[in-house]
């Protein structure tokens, strides 16, 4: 007569019993009629055909027998199907356990090569406008490359290149697809397109002044990286005007100038000198008392010193200083000679 083992204390026990004669464990139906009551794991498998590091996979099993269902170490007892994200290659376990015995099989997860963009340049990083560029590259393991710039999406070779007219500073993209459409890499090559400088305008406001007076020069210039004023050798860079005391009638110089091109233009102010005195007349001007001149805000004795000394002093003064020594000479002048 055929006995059946107790999996809780391992007495012998008749096929047809209900209950463990020793334990009282109460047995399951199926054991009555002499089936094996241990777990069968009937397949294992990978639902997905290809996929990669980052994929999301779902595996499928088929269990008899089995009281409860391990994933390596999550319990998976209520499920027929179980998502695994996928981080490296790995060999996964599948333990199925009854209070009789238990049954494993394990599964290897086996990513497909990740695509290598083993090149992606272009032959030029700055161009002018309107220039074409060579776009290169070479790509390993990809199932599908895609080529993006602002005007163009388009399927190529995984070893090509391909000349592109751009008028404008941009990112040209080289996407690479894996087996597994949702994961991809972009790889980025930047193109800046410069446009030609351009001088808009470039005026003195005024163009004619008196000595002494200010003049502002002003500009209107684009795409320009760098801007010198000569002859100063100022650099006005990112500016648009500047105020200038000319001492006498000058031609100013802008040069502007990025990667590409350099353009000049050139700003002429006319300058009227104020009156110059004459030194050579002034030796006896101190003895001289001077009459009434009409002068308003004469500068007193005291004040000034010596009126030869102020009358040769520096120029750089108010125009209204410059006017009053101008006429003060000119009535010195007239003394002298009566004398």
């Amino acid at each position: 007569m055929d006995n059946k083992i107790c999996p809780k204390c391992n007495a012998e026990n008749p096929i047809g019993a209900n209950f463990c004669r020793k334990c009282r464990y109460e047995f399951p139906e199926e054991s009555k009629d002499g089936r094996s009551l241990k777990p069968r794991i009937k397949s294992f498998e990978i639902v997905e055909d290809n996929y990669v590091i980052d994929s999301t996979i779902h595996l499928r099993w088929k269990i008899e027998n089995a009281k409860s269902i391990m994933l390596d170490d999550t319990d998976v007892s209520v499920y027929e199907e179980y998502e695994v994200l996928v981080e490296k290659a790995t060999k996964i376990n599948l333990v199925a356990i009854n209070d009789y015995d238990q049954a494993s099989m394990s599964l290897s997860i086996k990513p497909q090569p990740l695509p290598s963009i083993k090149k992606f340049r272009s032959n030029f990083s700055t161009i002018r406008s309107g220039q074409l560029v060579k776009i290169s590259w070479n790509v390993e393991h990809s199932s599908k490359i895609e080529l993006r710039t602002n005007d163009f999406v388009g399927e190529v070779r995984p070893i090509d290149s391909r000349e592109i007219r751009m008028s404008e500073t941009q990112d040209v993209v080289l996407r690479v697809y894996t087996h597994d459409p949702n994961v991809y890499e972009d790889k980025i090559c930047h193109i800046d397109v410069l446009s030609e400088v351009q001088i808009v305008s470039a005026i003195a406001e005024p163009q004619f002044i008196v000595e002494s007076r200010p003049t502002r020069l002003k500009w209107n210039i684009k795409n320009a990286d760098s801007i010198m004023l000569y002859p100063q050798n100022i650099d006005v860079s990112g500016q648009s005007e500047i105020e200038l005391f000319p001492r006498r009638t000058t031609t100013y110089r802008l040069i502007a100038s990025n990667h590409i091109s350099q353009k000049k233009v050139a700003i002429s102010v006319g300058v009227q000198p104020l009156p110059q005195i004459e030194a050579s007349i002034l030796t006896d001007v101190d003895s001289i008392k001077l009459p009434q001149i009409g002068v308003a805000n004469l500068p007193s004795q005291s004040s000034m010193g010596k009126l030869s000394e102020w009358l040769l002093s520096s120029h750089e003064q108010k125009i209204e200083n410059r006017l009053m020594k101008s006429s003060i000479f000119r009535k010195v002048k007239s003394l002298l000679k009566s004398k």
